[in-house]
């Protein structure tokens, strides 16, 4: 993906992606701290029957580099990350032209 840290932060947290984002998972709307790390959101669960109540939590919370959460269920618990890379690229133009 090609996108600032700014655009990539605010996509992750903007509630109204939420169900894009995470279409196992109805969040109820976060908490002033959130995405602060180790602050938490309440969800209910639908994957498949299973309809289960759920707990978020911000496990890492970098804006110019990670996002990491956790969410846990009677029953599952999964995390997932998303981690900036910066991919440098060094581009050669060839040697300096010499003037005497």
């Amino acid at each position: 993906m090609n996108a600032s840290p700014r655009i990539v932060w605010a996509t992750l947290h903007d509630p109204a992606n939420a169900p894009a984002l995470f279409p196992q998972l109805r969040l109820e709307p976060p908490a002033p701290d959130w995405p602060a790390a180790a602050s938490t959101r309440r969800a209910e669960t639908r994957v498949g029957l299973l309809r289960d109540a759920a707990r978020v939590e911000s496990l890492e919370a970098r804006p110019q580099s990670s996002f990491a959460l956790r969410v846990t269920g009677a029953g599952f618990s999964g995390e997932g990350t998303v981690k900036r890379r910066i991919i440098s690229r060094v581009i050669s133009c060839g040697s300096p032209a010499r003037h005497s």
